[in-house]
């Protein structure tokens, strides 16, 4: 269970690092990016 929680932080940060980094030239953010970036860590 820790290691699917860990994944799905790492998986989230690096969304989030990508989002933010990007700017508006950045990559484009597909609908199921977005559902990983928000979906709750249980």
């Amino acid at each position: 269970m820790e290691e699917k929680i860990a994944a799905l932080q790492s998986r989230k940060q690096a969304l989030a690092d990508a989002l933010l980094e990007g700017g508006a030239a950045g990559p484009k953010l597909t609908g199921e990016d977005l559902a990983h970036l928000f979906e709750p860590l249980e």
